[in-house]
């Protein structure tokens, strides 16, 4: 269970990293976890830059020896880790510190899985103002005054509202190899 925190740790470093939206829970609110993934999504898929995502009923792990991004293993089985569905989307959510969580977007289709996430935008004023139009939010700074992130906590309907706004932009597609 450590050495899953530890790689669990690693991913939502990356993903804060270059994150503006964060969330106070796991997402999609009031939705029932899943604990296993799909049967036609387990598989071995291939990125563009040759990382391996391999997915098996209730675990996956991402990256290779190689990866100048990351490498990391998950479970759907801790408390860390939160998968759910809403609509045609998939939603895995990882738990970081007690204040927020980090959300991607998944959507498997034909033998393919494309993410999306919120990445850092140069304008984020453009940002606040597409996040103000649809959900509630906290500005939290950085100690030199700074907007380091938005917090929010949307409802089901936010969150599909934000999906479809495109506040989810960033893709990584991954082709199955196996």
């Amino acid at each position: 269970m450590k050495n899953v925190i530890s790689a669990l740790s690693v991913i939502v470093i990356m993903l804060s990293s270059c994150t503006s939206v964060r969330f106070e829970s796991s997402q999609p609110q009031n939705t029932p976890v899943l604990t296993s993934f799909p049967k036609s999504m387990i598989g071995i898929y291939t990125d563009s830059e040759n990382d391996t995502l391999i997915i098996s009923e209730s675990s996956f792990q991402f990256g290779s020896e190689k990866s100048t991004l990351f490498q990391f293993k998950g479970s759907l089985l801790s408390e860390e880790v939160v998968f759910k569905v809403l609509n045609d989307y998939y939603v895995l959510s990882f738990k970081y510190e007690p204040n927020w969580w980090g959300v991607v977007i998944f959507k498997y289709t034909n033998k393919e899985i494309y993410a999306y996430y919120t990445a850092i935008e140069e304008d984020r004023e453009s940002l606040a103002k597409k996040l103000k139009e649809i959900v509630d939010y906290q500005e939290i700074k950085d100690k030199n005054g700074k907007v380091e992130y938005f917090l929010i906590n949307p409802t089901k309907k936010e969150l599909e509202t934000l999906i479809e706004s495109g506040v989810f932009s960033t893709e990584i597609s991954f082709k199955m190899i196996q």
